[in-house]
């Protein structure tokens, strides 16, 4: 799958990579899926909801950015 994104294509190759570009949504939703907050949401999802609801601000943007930061945590749990 390429992407206008550099990172995004490496990140396809190396999901662990730590390229992220600014203004990039879906490089976004990975570095959330790759935080602390994410990790210990079985625990308490919400400081997880709070990331979210700070990066992705408004609502469109929120839940195009929700559907993706769940989609790289499955990814990274090898789903």
């Amino acid at each position: 799958m390429s992407s206008a994104c550099p990172a995004c294509d490496r990140a396809e190759k190396n999901i662990r990579t730590g390229i992220f570009q600014a203004g990039c949504l879906p490089c976004e939703a990975r570095a959330i899926a790759l935080g602390p907050e994410a990790h210990a949401r079985e625990a308490d999802p919400s400081p997880l909801q709070a990331v979210m609801r700070r990066v992705f601000n408004d609502n469109e943007k929120y839940r195009c950015g929700r559907v993706l930061v769940w989609q790289w945590i499955q990814r990274l749990e090898g789903r």
